[in-house]
């Protein structure tokens, strides 16, 4: 994908997800917290980008996470097409259900990008004298814990439904828990805004490797349910 082709995508998903409650209203009624989430991710996401197009960030700075903006914006493409395709096709109530299932998946999906960008700002863009970098950032940071706080309770539910339970499992609760209350009772307003992005940004940070850990667990889970899988597995060339 072209930067051209990128720039004018990330513009399209913004409008388009501004667009798409209004005609499918019926969808939002129990979810609109999330879409909020989502438009705030796309928006953060593209500014980001925004700043490299305006000469405020060296390429060789997001060189390595822009593959990551290109494949979030043709998720976010593929999930608004979705959702045209259900108001096209005039659907019934019953794929609410369908539809807070794909937006908690994308969620999960798109948030490691926004948590890439945090970890890019406060370790390479923290200390820039340039005006667009510093609205950028107090802007990322004033979203920023509501979409932490998605991310883990995201996380949390995917550990009950799809993880068995064990011991393993039992302390990374307690790691979210943590996670939780820091984000719930950061003192925001004690802390300075520099010091505060970067203490949500090693937030982020840590997400990720929960992340990691839930996968690695659930992977796990799998191999000790389905034994013959793991010989299949082994004995394939």
């Amino acid at each position: 994908m072209t930067e051209d082709r990128l720039v004018e995508l990330l513009d399209v998903i913004v409008m388009y997800l501004r667009y798409l409650p209004k005609c499918c209203s019926k969808l939002f009624l129990s979810s609109m917290t999330q879409y909020e989430l989502l438009e705030n991710v796309c928006a953060n996401v593209r500014d980001f980008h925004g700043l490299k197009i305006n000469g405020c960030v060296e390429y060789e700075t997001i060189e390595y996470v822009l593959p990551q903006l290109q494949l979030m914006a043709q998720r976010v493409v593929n999930f608004c097409l979705t959702l045209l395709d259900y108001r096209l096709k005039e659907r019934d109530e019953l794929d609410i259900s369908q539809f807070n299932s794909k937006l908690a998946n994308l969620l999960m999906e798109i948030i490691p990008v926004e948590l890439e960008v945090m970890h890019i700002c406060s370790t390479n863009l923290i200390a820039s004298k340039s005006a667009e970098v510093g609205c950028f950032i107090k802007k990322l940071q004033e979203a920023s814990p509501a979409i932490l706080r998605e991310s883990l309770v995201h996380l949390q539910q995917h550990m009950v439904n799809a993880i068995t339970p064990s011991t393993s499992l039992g302390n990374i609760h307690i790691m979210i828990e943590f996670l939780l209350i820091i984000l719930t009772d950061v003192p925001k307003d004690v802390i300075r805004h520099d010091k505060l992005f970067v203490l949500l940004a090693r937030v982020g940070a840590l997400i990720k490797e929960v992340a990691i850990l839930v996968r690695n667990l659930e992977e796990n889970s799998m191999d000790e349910d389905n034994p013959l899988q793991i010989h299949l597995n082994f004995s394939s060339p």
